[in-house]
C-alpha cells in the first residue's frame, strides 16, 4: 500500500510543480499566456491532478482540475490557430 501513496505524492507534487512553474515563466515574461508551452504545461499539470482527484473521488478537487485541464486544452486548441 505504501508505493501507492507514495506514488500519489509524487504524481500531485508533479502536476502542482508543473502549474507552478508555468505561472513564474508567464509572471517572469518568459512565457506566453496565449503561448503552446504555456497551456501544455498547465494542460499536463493540471491533467495529474485531475487523476489524483479519482482515486479517491473528492467532487470539489475534481472539479476545479478537470475545468482546469479544459481550459487549458481549448487555449492550447486556439494557440494552433
Amino acid at each position: 500500500m505504501l508505493p501507492i501513496v507514495l506514488s500519489k505524492h509524487f504524481l500531485f507534487l508533479t502536476g502542482t510543480t508543473l502549474i507552478l512553474i508555468a505561472y513564474f515563466f508567464q509572471e517572469s515574461s518568459w512565457m506566453k499566456v496565449k503561448g503552446f508551452f504555456y497551456n501544455f504545461i498547465n494542460l499536463l499539470g493540471a491533467g495529474l491532478l485531475t487523476y489524483i482527484a479519482l482515486q479517491p473521488f473528492q467532487l470539489e478537487y475534481f472539479t476545479i482540475s478537470i475545468l482546469w485541464m479544459l481550459i487549458s486544452a481549448a487555449r492550447l486548441f486556439k494557440s494552433f490557430k
